[in-house]
Order: C-alpha cells, then structure tokens, then sequence
C-alpha cells in the first residue's frame, strides 16, 4: 500500500466522573466515551525520507510536538526503524475543547501506519503504544461506546445509548486539562473510592439510553471559571436537548437529542448565536473499526 486516506472522529463524554489522584500522579477516573461523526482527516504516504507532517485547518505549532507526528515516530522506533511517510492532518475538531482531537490522531495513526507499513499489529499490541502517548488515546483504537477506567485507558467496550443525534456547542476558547484538575482538586473524592463497584454502576443506565444519568465531574468548577459554558448548555436544553453537558474538561458542551429532525430543528435556532455549532451522529463500534481497519478484524 503506497498511500491511505482515514477519518478521524471525535468523542463526548457521557459520564465522568474524578476519583482522586494516584500514587503515580495520574487521576483515578470513571468516564463512558462515545465517538461522534465530527471528524478530522488524515492522509497517509509512504516515503523514504522519515516521518513528515503538514497540518492544515489550523495553527497546532511545531509540527514535531504534534501527537501525529510522535506515534509515527513511536511506531516506527519500536517495530519498523528506518520507516518514512508523509502525514497530512487536515483538522476540523476544535483544539482544547474536550473532544478528543488529538488524540483520536494519534490512534489512527498508530492504525493507519500499520496499514501503509503492513506491519501485522492487532490492537492489544498497539494498546501498550496508546497509552504511553495520552489517556485517551488507547480508546480511539476501539471505539463506539466504552467505558474507560484507571487513568481513562484502560477500555471496556459497551452498548451505546439508543439516541443518536447530539449538537456539540464550542464557544471559541479552550480550556486546558491541567487548568481543570487544578480547579477540581479541592472536591475529589477519596482515593479508597477508587476501586468501589458502584462507581462502575453509574454508568450502566446509559445502556438503555438514559440521558437522566448524563453528569461530568468538572461542569461546576469549569462553569464557576468560564460562565459562558451555563449559557451553552441552557441554550441546548432551551433547544430540546434532553440533557446537556460539558465534554471531558471542556470548553464545548454536548446536547443530546431524541430525533434527527428536533436536533436539525434545534440548530437552525442555536446557529443565530456566536458559538460554533455542529450536529453529529453517534458513531458506533462496529461502524467505526469498519472505517478504521479497513474490513479487517482489529481484535
């Protein structure tokens, strides 16, 4: 294979909940991530010159700092040394927005390079790679709905909820992880929670589809610093939404919708304001290996 074109999808949070911090610095966390249909792209080529990256749609800096660029080289240094491509990241996912941009690159990265290289990786052994580049990361090699425990990267998929259509909400400024913790650490729950079953049961509601059980541990404290995310999130409830709320450490807010045409309707009113809006559709986990492994099996 000479060249690979791959989408790059975007995820919500459902449910995250912040346990307490571990002996190894991380968080101890409880989420339900969800992939989205809002997408970035990413082409893939293979050459002879090293590893190459070209980002368009935004200013993301050195290019070499980028997760794409570092899980190329990653991939490369442990199992294929000497391997060149070049990388062109087309972004449309909001940067610190909570959706998961970069490090959704960075998984399909890892999958796409195994397809250009014809490296013969399935995913638990690219999982291990996953991890030591971002929390998030290990759960774009799967996923549709999952759960994610420990630091967030330990993945355990499950059944979506049954809605489909949700508005994501980006207010234009970002908020950065570190910035979230900070503000959060004073209410974290007791580490000798970390481990307790009924943490897990939180989230089970959502199997049935239970927008009633949507909760994200930093909506306060972040709302609290940057009041403009309670206007977002009354702006989508005041459109329909069944429930709203910010996505992993923020700043956009997610509304969830019981139909395709009240979302489309709930659109066409909130696109009046500011904010940049956009309606995507629950991409699930056979859908999204489909397009990622190319009909192959990942498992």
């Amino acid at each position: 294979m000479e060249s690979l074109t791959l989408p790059s999808y975007a995820k919500v949070n459902l449910f995250l909940e912040i346990l307490g911090r571990r002996t190894d610095g991380y968080h101890e966390l409880r989420t339900l991530f969800q992939t989205v249909s809002l997408h970035d792209e990413l082409h893939f080529q293979k050459t002879s010159r090293g590893i190459e990256l070209q980002v368009e749609g935004m200013d993301l800096g050195n290019p070499e700092h980028n997760l794409v660029y570092r899980a190329a080289a990653l991939l490369a240094r442990r199992f294929l040394p000497g391997a060149g491509a070049f990388i062109r990241l087309n972004k449309r996912i909001p940067a610190g927005a909570g959706l998961g941009g970069g490090s959704s690159n960075a998984a399909v990265t890892l999958a796409g390079l195994c397809q250009l290289w014809d490296l013969p990786l399935r995913t638990q052994q690219l999982l291990p790679l996953a991890a030591e580049l971002g929390s998030d990361v290990p759960f774009f090699l799967v996923g549709g709905t999952a759960l994610g425990l420990g630091r967030g990267d330990l993945i355990y998929p499950t059944i979506g909820p049954d809605t489909r259509w949700m508005i994501i909400l980006y207010p234009g400024f970002t908020v950065s992880t570190a910035e979230a913790y900070s503000l959060l650490s004073s209410q974290l729950t007791s580490a000798e929670k970390c481990h307790k079953i009924t943490s897990l049961c939180l989230l089970l509601p959502f199997r049935q589809g239970g927008a009633q059980h949507f909760f994200n541990a930093f909506e306060e404290t972040i709302s609290g610093r940057h009041p403009e995310i309670r206007e977002l999130r009354e702006c989508l409830l005041k459109s329909g939404a069944l429930a709203a709320q910010l996505s992993g450490s923020g700043s956009a807010v997610v509304g969830i919708y019981p139909s395709r045409a009240k979302a489309e309707w709930a659109l066409s009113r909130i696109e009046r304001h500011a904010w940049k809006a956009y309606l995507v559709e629950r991409v699930d986990r056979a859908t999204y290996q489909r397009v990622l492994y190319r009909q192959k099996n990942p498992a």
